[in-house]
């Protein structure tokens, strides 16, 4: 668990330069900054404690079931215990603000190239049945309550409400980039750094445009939505070959 604690802390490092640069005058920054630490240290302790201790594998297959149950449920009981952040803050709603052409185009392109990435590139697979249910369901309940909601809205209240890039906030851009650093960035005893670009890249550009529809429509529905079929889809198709 100690290689997991510096990796957790380098992720923090990567993203800090920007969260200081983009940060709130008073003393609201500070608090906020170190809610979000808290939050995502915690969070990605519970991910990672039943890979590092197999006896907390309370949910049994080759997935991490267990510990995205255990996160999910953390966010939930955050949300339930911290006051300053309400559930529709964090994009707990069925409510969609303002048109939703530009999001509905931008969930079915995500499904779509995915969907078709997974035909190409991902070689055949023998049908598994749990390894889609675990892509439909627990990744995006995990991530997009998380991600797309609860960090997301503490960034927010951080750090100014600049847009970069037209409509990509910075929230967005640090929200995103943490997602990017905890799927492709790993260092491992001896303080080697392994990175997978092109993984990067993918889950980087995923979190930006997931996040760009939560703040355009201030929902987690349709990310949710987009997230589910574009793990599941893939893995289908690959099945499928």
């Amino acid at each position: 668990m100690k290689t997991a604690f510096l990796n957790y802390a380098l992720y923090l490092l990567l993203v800090l330069p920007l969260l200081l640069f983009s940060k709130k005058k008073g003393e609201d920054f500070w608090y906020y900054l170190l809610v979000l630490f808290f939050f995502f240290l915690i969070n990605q302790f519970l991910l990672d404690l039943p890979r590092y201790h197999p006896e907390l594998r309370f949910i049994q297959g080759n997935w991490n079931w267990s510990g995205k149950v255990l996160t999910s449920a953390f966010s939930i009981l955050f949300l339930v215990f911290y006051q300053r952040l309400s559930t529709k803050e964090a994009g707990l709603t069925l409510r969609q603000n303002g048109p939703l052409k530009l999001p509905l185009i931008l969930v079915f392109l995500f499904i779509l190239v995915r969907t078709i990435l997974g035909g190409v590139l991902v070689p055949a697979e023998t049908l598994n049945l749990e390894t889609l249910a675990f892509q439909l369901t627990m990744p995006t309940l995990d991530e997009e309550l998380a991600y797309r909601g609860i960090m997301l809205a503490l960034v927010n209240k951080a750090t100014c409400h600049s847009k970069l890039f037209r409509s990509i906030s910075m929230a967005n851009v640090v929200t995103s980039l943490l997602f990017g650093f905890v799927h492709a960035l790993s260092l491992s005893v001896g303080f080697k750094v392994s990175f997978e670009p092109l993984y990067f890249a993918q889950t980087f550009l995923l979190g930006l445009g997931l996040a760009y529809i939560v703040e355009r429509t201030g929902s987690l529905l349709l990310p949710m939505l987009a997230h589910s079929f574009s793990n599941f889809l893939p893995n289908l198709v690959a099945m499928l070959k």
